[in-house]
């Protein structure tokens, strides 16, 4: 199986193809420190319900390092 390339858009998101399926990428600029992204990331899920409508809930259920986290979340049906 070998990606070909497919198409892009102005935006320079690019689309790759198999006779299998698409896989597309698409990049965003953020207008804060990467690390602040990384810690919302990380420490927000507990509020991710809160923000982000098909979720209902989301937890972390425990942290057995710093750097490593195991959550749960329940999508709306």
């Amino acid at each position: 199986m070998f990606w070909r390339w497919d198409g892009s858009n102005d935006d320079g998101d690019v689309v790759f193809a198999t006779s299998h399926g698409r896989m597309v990428t698409i990049s965003t600029k953020l207008r804060m420190p990467p690390e602040d992204v990384i810690k919302e990331a990380w420490d927000g899920v507990q509020t991710m319900s809160q923000w982000y409508q098909n979720i209902n809930f989301a937890s972390r259920i425990a942290a057995p390092t710093p750097n490593f986290d195991i959550g749960t979340y329940g999508n709306n049906v």
